[in-house]
């Protein structure tokens, strides 16, 4: 079993399986207590250790203190990378509430499973990682990037060729990314950051130097003020706002227009939010989004998340060894 499929295993343990576990190494301490011999003592004090470590970690940190889990996508770019292996403090929560900017490990609702055609049965579940942007009480809008040149104007996607990168490959999206910046335009090649003027922009695109540009890059408003989020891998490219209600309205003209949490609205309804203040974040729920924002089934697909499906929030990389680090 290699490292992926243990943590997996581990977290997903079942209560019933530990119960076993545990009754399993009582039995062993108890049939070998009986039996005389230094050896058989030096059995029973390694059963002992083991039923202790065991009670330990299965039944109290694991369910109540800390809990590992592997990231599986690229969803969370460049914070978390694929097979990045994390532990998750379930406890924090209990001491105080979700704050701002965490990164957050949570049940991912039915509406979210949904978006990928993911299943499950009975009690069990799939868990989500994905940092939280809006609290409740919270306004949050969301403006697409987006260039101008000669008043033709580019997405992402459209803008992606021009730079040999694929607007249509998800795994090219998890390895390349291309961010719009007040000062031009950011491409990651899967090797290295390389930045490009508006000129040198233009150059690429219309095939001249001193066409007219224009640059909007995609970002976050909460409560008025604009986000400064260094950690995600590209810039919205997206509208997205907050219906009276708290449901999330999501404009994306590349990915079938504009939804509400997750569903095509009637045009009646749509009027009407198109008329309406963007909302808050009802009470008791929130608004999480993936770093990698281009590329996340996230709240800008399914709506706001209730805050009783938080396990925890992310602490720290373990494994592999080279990305021990704090994860911020």
């Amino acid at each position: 079993m290699d490292l992926t499929n243990l943590t997996q295993g581990l977290s997903d343990l079942h209560v019933v399986t530990i119960v076993w576990f545990t009754a399993a190494l009582t039995g062993a301490r108890l049939l070998f207590i009986r039996m005389p011999g230094q050896a058989v003592r030096a059995v029973v004090e390694v059963v002992e250790a083991a039923l202790i470590a065991g009670v330990l970690v299965f039944l109290v940190i694991q369910p109540f203190v800390v809990k590992a889990f592997y990231i599986p996508s690229g969803s969370m770019l460049p914070t978390l990378i694929e097979d990045d292996h994390i532990l998750v403090s379930r406890f924090i929560y209990r001491l105080h509430p979700p704050e701002h900017e965490d990164v957050v490990v949570f049940n991912a609702p039915p509406q979210a499973l949904a978006q990928t055609a993911e299943t499950t049965q009975g009690d069990e579940h799939i868990d989500y990682i994905k940092r939280l942007i809006g609290l409740p009480g919270d306004t949050i809008v969301v403006h697409g990037g987006y260039i101008v040149i000669n008043n033709q104007r580019y997405q992402h996607d459209d803008v992606r060729p021009y730079f040999s990168l694929s607007a249509t490959d998800p795994n090219s999206k998890d390895e390349q990314h291309l961010k719009f910046t007040d000062n031009g335009v950011s491409v990651y090649d899967g090797k290295k950051w390389t930045n490009y003027t508006p000129s040198e922009v233009a150059q690429k695109i219309d095939g001249s130097a001193s066409a007219s540009i224009k640059i909007y890059p995609g970002y976050v408003v909460r409560n008025g003020e604009r986000l400064d989020e260094p950690y995600f891998a590209e810039d919205p490219d997206y509208d997205m706002k907050l219906a009276p209600d708290g449901d999330v309205v999501l404009s994306d003209p590349s990915d079938g227009g504009t939804r509400i949490n997750g569903i095509v609205p009637d045009p009646e309804t749509m009027v009407q939010i198109d008329k309406s203040p963007p909302g808050q974040v009802p009470s008791g729920e929130l608004i999480v989004m993936g770093d990698n924002r281009n590329d996340s089934n996230d709240s800008s697909r399914w709506g706001p998340l209730t805050e009783d499906r938080l396990v925890g929030r992310a602490v720290c990389i373990f494994y592999p060894f080279a990305r021990v680090q704090q994860i911020r």
